[in-house]
């Protein structure tokens, strides 16, 4: 069992490597996007919604320890994921009268984020038989 300090640091650690992702997978979708269709922000979250099913997948199949648990989902996914820059794009795009890119964004990132945690799921589930 790790002290408090020892975890929070270890959060902090996956928190870095998800944040590092989402930039990562930011530069590289929005290259490939028409202009202004936050691409990136919705590549992060389908990720984080992919490896969070596969987390919790794990978890309750075979008890995966309670602190792994936390560092992979307080800390990677919550760095990867984003549910504030959503928010954020979905609003400039509505502000900006594209209502209807508005609200494809919206659903896209419900419906993708749905659809990921299910693969992350399906994906542990199939790999451990």
């Amino acid at each position: 069992m790790m002290s408090g300090l020892l975890l929070a640091l270890a959060v902090a650690a996956a928190g870095s490597a998800g944040a590092v992702t989402r930039v990562w997978l930011d530069l590289l979708l929005q290259r490939r996007g028409p202009d202004g269709v936050p691409l990136g922000t919705l590549g992060a979250n389908a990720a984080g919604s992919l490896i969070l099913g596969a987390v919790l997948a794990a978890s309750l199949a075979s008890g995966l320890d309670h602190e792994v648990q936390t560092i992979l989902t307080v800390g990677l996914c919550g760095g990867l994921s984003t549910y504030s820059s959503f928010g954020v794009a979905t609003m400039k795009e509505w502000l900006a009268g594209r209502y209807a890119l508005a609200g494809l964004n919206a659903i896209a990132n419900l419906a993708l984020g749905y659809a990921a945690a299910a693969a992350g799921w399906l994906a542990y589930a199939a790999l451990t038989g």
